[in-house]
């Protein structure tokens, strides 16, 4: 018998999805709280089944999360599986985050920006919650582009066109090259 995967039971992706996008309609906060608790569970495998369901609620419901940072914070802080990273960012870069949290969110998307052990999708979704508290915090302005430019010239397309978006929006003048 091989090693379980998440989507490799009776319940796949899709299914996944429809869970999430349910929650997100059905306005399911204490739902989608116990979501969260199990991506940063001890079971990677249901945490990447978590975060299939999470994705598809905060597309369906961004402002269901409103009232859910400390259980986001702690699946930065140890996921289970990379995916709660990404989901986790993607959420937060919709949402106005409260001061009490802007600090610990944004120290977390820094420290996974510039771990090379960060999936590139988590790289992706952090620079984006940094980058929309440029504005608030401009001292930020110079540490992000000087990142920023290392992580370009080794970056996926996807990370490329995300820095050169950032680049454009926030007026980092950064010399991509």
């Amino acid at each position: 018998m091989g090693k379980e995967t998440a989507f490799g039971s009776e319940k796949g992706y899709r299914d996944y999805g429809k869970i999430g996008k349910d929650l997100g309609l059905r306005n399911d906060v204490e739902g989608i709280r116990q979501i969260l608790t199990t991506m940063y569970g001890p079971d990677p495998v249901a945490a990447q089944r978590s975060a299939a369901i999470v994705q598809h609620c905060s597309d369906a419901n961004p402002t269901l999360f409103e009232s859910l940072f400390d259980e986001m914070i702690k699946v930065l802080e140890a996921p289970s599986h990379s995916s709660g990273l990404r989901v986790v960012y993607r959420a937060l870069e919709k949402l106005e985050i409260p001061d009490d949290y802007q600090g610990p969110i944004i120290d977390s998307a820094f420290n996974h920006l510039m771990d090379p052990k960060t999936p590139i999708a988590g790289k992706v979704f952090s620079m984006s919650v940094i980058a929309n508290h440029l504005d608030r915090y401009p001292e930020l302005k110079s540490e992000f582009g000087l990142i920023l430019s290392d992580l370009y010239p080794l970056g996926s397309a996807g990370v490329k066109a995300r820095i050169r978006s950032i680049n454009n929006k926030m007026r980092l003048e950064l010399e991509l090259c």
